[in-house]
């Protein structure tokens, strides 16, 4: 008689619990590796519109001194800004534009302007206004979670060495000296 060996009911149980096991691990890969791309695409999402308002302060004059912004929940046009410093203390929820139109895909977000005086010659924080330096710091959150933190430094010094492009362009733009025309010859 020929026996036949066939699977106990143990070792069906255990393989049913190592399959499983490998199962939920893979799902738990698969789970972190798209909330690890969700988490890169929101910063990179943050960057940008965080980039955007930098580069927006970062052409103005810094200003003389910080200027208290009278802040409320109403939405801002920065259109009027003329200085670093008057976006001090600015928190822009949802983020918008420069002229105050709410920028598209950005509900739930907020920027927040941070701008600390800083001393020259340390580049601590500095109590007083004036020192022709200062740090300005963009926080951007989504919900109660920051996304990303980015700053500058400007200087009074840059203000005074910038120059009008247009200015310099024209003192490029040549003329050419009047010709003479040759003579005829006969």
């Amino acid at each position: 008689m020929i026996r036949r060996r066939a699977f106990s009911m143990i070792e069906a149980t255990m393989s049913i619990v190592l399959l499983s096991g490998v199962f939920l691990a893979s799902a738990e890969v698969v789970r972190m590796v798209g909330l690890s791309r969700a988490i890169g695409e929101e910063r990179a999402r943050a960057l940008a519109v965080g980039q955007d308002l930098l580069q927006e302060i970062a052409v103005l004059p810094l200003g003389t001194h910080p200027v208290a912004v009278a802040l409320d929940n109403t939405p801002v046009s920065r259109a009027a800004f003329a200085t670093v410093y008057e976006y001090s203390g600015l928190v822009d929820s949802p983020p918008r534009s420069r002229d105050g139109a709410a920028l598209d895909g950005y509900s739930g977000w907020t920027r927040r302007i941070t701008i600390t005086t800083l001393n020259p010659e340390t580049l601590a924080r500095s109590l007083g206004p004036g020192t022709g330096v200062a740090q300005v710091l963009v926080e951007v959150s989504r919900g109660n979670r920051v996304a990303s933190r980015m700053s500058i430094i400007r200087t009074s010094s840059w203000d005074a060495v910038r120059f009008d492009a247009r200015a310099f362009q024209s003192a490029l733009t040549f003329t050419n000296p009047p010709v003479s025309t040759p003579p005829e010859l006969p």
